[in-house]
């Protein structure tokens, strides 16, 4: 909290420009507006909004009407996509075994559970894998088995029917047209923070980077320990590495904590993600690291202790434009028992 009121402290261009504040969701914002309060003796103009937004919002800024804005189609849309195309398209070859699952289903429920379900995956598709989804419109079959085959066949079948052209489908586009602007578009913060947020899909990552080069962007991410702990090996993979009868120690393969790497994988694959993103950009920095370790007094403590909690780690990045913040905070344990009547 003390890095980001160093940075939303600083006097923006104008004093009526919003604080862009990326969160992910209503109750970190609230929680931030409180804490800054208090910090900074007054807070106001705080622009919240969560990471799909902000995104669209950067889409938007260099394409104009030709990005997805407003109409980017939905994980809802897309779930009422699949079921109109399932009804229409259910008795072709390629949807065999679909039909096969959907056998005896009167009532469609299965068929809406079923569209449901494609419906998230489809989704999470354009976010996580668009490569995947790029080769499924040029008539691909990429990354996929042949049982999941109608997959693809379903995607071809209800692109052409979205409100507008998808994230995945404008991602190069965006990226080419954006290496060629030498000012910060209309529409995008002068500075933006993001707070909070555990875990970003590699697309996000790469357009923040991107928008750094006119847009001061300060990434806080949280951190267990000082170490490149989201380079260490899992139990999992050392346990292998052994059995196969190879060495860790000579593959330089590194079993870091054993919590921290069971409990933060998601957390690891951000880092890699963030690191790989700025490298990309080849982006330098400079290093400032703080650390405030817990003491030794109780069991908690230690095992803090051990995972290096409680410590700060400032990473700026010498051009002064993109910043990313390592801020730790103690891992706790919350047992709770749930009773239900």
């Amino acid at each position: 909290m003390a890095a980001l009121a160093r940075v939303v402290d600083q006097p923006l261009e104008g004093p009526f420009n919003a604080e862009a504040i990326v969160v992910q969701g209503q109750g970190m914002a609230a929680y931030l507006t409180q804490r800054l309060a208090s910090s900074l003796g007054v807070w106001a103009r705080g622009d919240f909004s969560f990471p799909g937004r902000y995104m669209e919002r950067c889409v938007d800024a260099v394409l104009g009407t030709q990005g997805p804005a407003s109409s980017t189609v939905t994980e809802e849309q897309l779930t009422w996509l699949v079921l109109a195309e399932l009804q229409r398209s259910l008795h072709e070859p390629p949807f065999a075994r679909l039909a096969h699952y959907l056998r005896n289903d009167a009532r469609g429920v299965k068929r809406f559970q079923l569209a449901r379900r494609v419906g998230t995956l489809f989704d999470r598709y354009v976010t996580y894998r668009p490569h995947m989804v790029r080769a499924w419109s040029r008539g691909e079959m990429a990354a996929v088995d042949e049982g999941n085959q109608w997959q693809a066949h379903l995607w071809r079948k209800i692109e052409p029917l979205f409100p507008s052209r998808h994230f995945a489908a404008i991602e190069s586009e965006w990226h080419e047209r954006a290496q060629r602007l030498n000012q910060r578009p209309a529409g995008l913060p002068p500075r933006v923070c993001v707070f909070g947020i555990c875990s970003l899909p590699p697309p996000y990552v790469r357009l923040l980077a991107a928008c750094s080069r006119w847009v001061q962007t300060h990434v806080f991410v949280f951190s267990p320990s000082d170490r490149d702990w989201w380079n260490s090996t899992s139990r999992v993979e050392w346990a292998r590495t052994i059995s196969a009868g190879d060495d860790p120690n000579a593959l330089y393969m590194d079993p870091g904590h054993a919590l921290i790497s069971s409990c933060g994988a998601v957390g690891a694959d951000f880092r890699r993600v963030l690191g790989d993103a700025v490298e990309s950009m080849a982006l330098s920095e400079a290093v400032d690291e703080r650390y405030e370790r817990p003491a030794a007094d109780t069991l908690l403590h230690k095992l803090q202790r051990a995972a290096v909690g409680g410590k700060f780690r400032w990473i700026a990045r010498a051009t002064g434009v993109f910043s990313a913040h390592e801020c730790s905070v103690r891992m706790t344990f919350n047992m709770r028992s749930r009773i239900r009547s």
